[in-house]
């Protein structure tokens, strides 16, 4: 997807469907979880790419929990190339070199970085300077830390394309945690340096409020949003909490795209607002009989409905204007009944470099 960082806008409504551990460890479940993005009409999606000793330490819980999570590289080949092959724009969490390495390998077309490696500056910039997308999980981050490790990526990795995301995980994470003018907030003070925001709803995938607030974020200024997908709640694999199953996954899609279209610049009225113009508008008509050299007061006009024309004329631009025939009651106003003044608009060069304001300069001591 050419570019893909200058269309990250919320009213193109990029959705990143996160996949995490949802796999469970089985190649056969991720390929379901592939299509099922594939099917529900999601551009990106995004995987926990990891080596076991970047997650945890031998001997704890939590290496016995990632060792099963973990895939082999040859999977990740397999399934990396399938993603793409179905058009599908293929982003990675990296937790360290290895994984970093492996991804670059994949030709991954974007990266995040954890917030728990927020102060990993080298490693950071070390990502940035692959120049493709790179997400930076801001959750639980001081504000400090954010503008020193933005300033260290423009100082060391100029032209990188960053994208600050908020969000925190609490499987799920209480709605009240959540907030919407962080994103706002984070917009305000580093759009200017070309760093986009998104945001990371871990909401309780069963609450209605998991289909409102992404919606309330792109509002909000938000480029992309990361949203957990499943192939089936009740099943309860990995990451389900904050995940929606697939079918409301799917309509989800489906809602974001027809809402975040909203969130476009205004333009020019669309067919349905000139429609509506026409219909209701009303236009100026005389309150009386008058004759011709009348002069239009206040108490002159009146605005009525008329089924075939609209005339959209102010009444205070008809003030003072003068009648150029008989006129009825009730006859709408029509500039054609009105005697023009006539004007000019003299338009004068005046930014010559030879002779500067030459238009303005007197003629043998006249103006000219």
């Amino acid at each position: 997807m050419s570019d893909l960082f200058s269309k990250l806008q919320p009213n193109n409504g990029y959705v990143i469907a996160e996949i995490a551990c949802g796999h469970e460890g089985d190649p056969t479940k991720l390929k379901k979880l592939i299509d099922c993005v594939v099917d529900s009409e999601c551009q990106i999606i995004k995987f926990q790419i990891f080596k076991t000793f970047e997650r945890a330490i031998k001997g704890h819980k939590e290496w016995d929990i990632f060792s099963k999570l973990e895939l082999s590289d040859n999977d990740w080949k397999k399934y990396i190339a399938y993603a793409k092959n179905k058009g599908l724009s293929v982003f990675a969490d990296l937790y360290g070199h290895d994984s970093f390495s492996l991804a670059k390998k994949l030709n991954i077309d974007g990266y995040k970085i954890h917030s728990e490696d927020l102060l990993n500056t080298q490693f950071i910039l070390e990502v940035c300077k692959s120049k493709k997308i790179v997400m930076i999980g801001v959750g639980g981050a001081r504000r400090k830390e954010i503008i020193e490790i933005v300033n260290k990526i423009i100082s060391h990795a100029p032209h990188s394309k960053i994208v600050l995301m908020t969000g925190v995980q609490a499987f799920p994470t209480p709605i009240d945690a959540h907030s919407i003018n962080e994103v706002s907030d984070l917009i305000s003070k580093y759009e200017k340096y070309n760093v986009k925001v998104g945001f990371s709803d871990h909401v309780d995938g069963d609450l209605k409020e998991a289909f409102i607030l992404p919606i309330m974020a792109f509002s909000a200024g938000a480029g992309v949003i990361q949203k957990h997908i499943t192939l089936n709640r009740k099943d309860k694999w990995i990451d389900y909490h904050s995940a929606l199953s697939f079918n409301d996954f799917k309509v989800f899609i489906q809602q974001i795209k027809l809402l975040c279209g909203l969130l476009h610049n205004i333009g020019s009225m669309n067919d349905y607002e000139k429609s509506y113009r026409k219909m209701f508008k009303k236009s100026p008509a005389f309150s009386n009989n008058f004759d011709k050299d009348h002069v239009l007061q206040n108490k002159d006009i009146v605005y009525v409905k008329d089924a075939e024309n609209s005339i959209p004329v102010a009444s205070h631009t008809l003030i003072g204007k003068k009648i150029n025939t008989s006129v009825s009651k009730n006859q709408l106003i029509k500039l054609n009944t009105l005697s023009p003044k006539i004007g000019a608009v003299i338009v004068a060069r005046c930014a010559s470099l030879r002779l500067p304001n030459k238009a303005l300069i007197k003629i043998n001591g006249r103006e000219s």
